[in-house]
């Protein structure tokens, strides 16, 4: 058909061709980070939100149950050092901050990773 040009889409492909395990964010928005803590027992619960990700370091020795939801993840460095000190493993932190992943869920040893699109 003529008058009608086909334009194709350029795709992000900063994550191709990288080592695996390497931490590079993949996504449009570029957003400050922004933790929301959920630790909870049968007797008690707490929220909170924060824009510092050192809250969330007592959390990792805790008894309690501890859900950490982690938005802004474009700051790869800080997710990169609160990752690093729960001890999780460098191609789980790679998915972490890649945004254009399948819903994913994943058991290991202490915990379960859920990645999510909304």
């Amino acid at each position: 058909m003529e008058g009608f040009p086909i334009r194709k889409r350029k795709k992000k492909t900063s994550h191709l061709h990288q080592i695996p395990g390497q931490m590079v964010y993949v996504g449009d928005k570029d957003r400050p980070l922004q933790l929301e803590i959920f630790d909870y027992t049968p007797a008690h619960f707490k929220h909170i939100t924060s824009q510092d990700y050192q809250v969330a370091l007592p959390y990792r020795d805790s008894s309690t149950v501890t859900w950490i939801d982690v938005n802004g993840l474009s700051q790869v460095q800080k997710i990169k050092e609160l990752s690093a000190y729960f001890g999780l493993h460098p191609l789980l932190q790679e998915d972490i901050v890649n945004t254009k992943q399948r819903p994913k869920f994943e058991e290991f040893e202490g915990g379960i990773f859920l990645a999510l699109r909304s």
